[in-house]
């Protein structure tokens, strides 16, 4: 529960912060106070911010699309064609998606 509360605290900060006016944001940042849209509204026009999350989209759906394909290629390989150390490679496969690429 605690370990929740830690995760999303600044997430609740975040939305509070997003929904009030620009010059409130620093008064209790935990305790809502009057909603205002005006700093969502300049995020979408000014900001541009339809085209960062288009860009996301398009991005998410091509990494998606991509994976999909070669894990079903993959999986192929690995269920039905016999080939010499298929076992090996299956395992180096299986090591690499456990470890994060971060790693």
């Amino acid at each position: 529960m605690v370990v929740g509360a830690a995760v999303l605290l600044p997430v609740y900060v975040t939305v509070v912060a997003a929904l009030k006016p620009g010059e409130r944001i620093f008064d209790r940042p935990f305790l809502p106070g009057p909603i205002s849209l005006d700093g969502l509204i300049d995020a979408w026009t000014e900001g541009r911010m339809g085209r960062y999350v288009g860009n996301s989209i398009l991005v998410a759906t091509i990494v998606t699309a991509g994976q999909l394909v070669t894990s079903v290629l993959s999986a192929y390989a690995f269920a039905f064609v016999r080939f010499p150390l298929r076992s090996l490679a299956f395992v180096a496969f299986l090591a690499t998606l456990l470890v994060p690429l971060e790693s």
